[in-house]
């Protein structure tokens, strides 16, 4: 049924552990970043302001263009920054994405086809159902991140010194928004607990009990019992009905032509084998 999607699934939750763990550090990475472009604006504004032919500072009339060159050069370092947190985004959205298409598409080809099979839930276990739509849901998390972190970088401009100020309380609404939204790790759980529950059941299918649904026991179990019982030692181990080297086949059988004692007389002769 659904063995054929348990490596598949196995291998989403490893790439899902891996993408968190990077948006993660590349959502830690742009707030500095961000706090620093903010400063810098603030600077240029204060420049701006500044009175310099009314300071002591006119008499250095290029000083006003070199600090404006080198505040321009420091926001586009940090842009250039940003954009590779940017990219870290962007990844960690096409490996969810990768892997998750890779589990639906094994499911088209090998999964069940029968609608009961797929929305069977088990006291610990949730569906297949559940489970391809948690995938859905990570994948759509991850998109809608990257979307929103990629639109915001893209509106700065350095023309507007009030947006880049700004952009400090904006990336901390984003992140609020999507700080509170468990889909990955609530899929996580369920992913592992669809693979931990249908391997466990595949133990127990390989290694049925000692009985059959008759109450008989299968045979290898019964060929292991005689192999046992031919090995203990004394008057409790069971006769070796070939014959040996020494014995030639006639003696063999008027050996084996011999009556037996009745039930309740003297003690009863070994029974040979496992006949009725």
């Amino acid at each position: 049924m659904a063995a054929p999607l348990l490596p598949a699934l196995r291998a989403w939750a490893e790439a899902a552990a891996r993408a968190e763990e990077a948006a993660r550090a590349a959502l830690a990475a742009s707030g500095p970043l961000l706090d620093s472009l903010a400063a810098l604006a603030a600077q240029v504004r204060a420049a701006r302001r500044l009175p310099w032919d009314a300071s002591p500072l006119g008499a250095f009339p290029e000083l006003r263009a070199r600090l404006w060159r080198k505040q321009r050069g420091a926001a586009e370092a940090l842009l250039e920054r940003l954009g590779e947190r940017r990219e870290e985004l962007r990844a960690v959205r096409d490996a969810v994405a990768a892997a998750g298409a890779a589990v639906l598409r094994l499911y088209e080809e090998r999964g069940p086809a029968e609608l009961p099979a797929v929305l069977r839930r088990g006291p610990r276990c949730p569906s297949l159902a559940d489970v391809l739509e948690g995938l859905q849901d990570v994948e759509r998390y991850y998109r809608h991140l990257y979307l929103e972190s990629k639109l915001l970088l893209q509106r700065i401009t350095l023309d507007s010194l009030a947006d880049v100020e700004a952009l400090p309380q904006s990336w901390e609404r984003i992140l609020e928004r999507y700080k509170e939204d468990s889909v990955v790790q609530d899929t996580l759980l369920k992913v592992s607990l669809f693979v931990e529950n249908h391997r466990e059941h595949a133990t127990a299918s390989s290694s049925p009990g000692l009985t059959l649904d008759d109450g008989s026991l299968p045979s290898l179990v019964l060929l292991s019992t005689a192999q046992t019982v031919s090995r203990l030692p004394g008057e409790g181990r069971m006769k070796n009905t070939k014959p040996s080297s020494q014995r030639s086949a006639a003696q063999f059988m008027e050996s084996y032509k011999k009556p037996r004692i009745p039930f309740g007389d003297q003690a009863a002769p070994e029974r040979e084998g496992f006949g009725m």
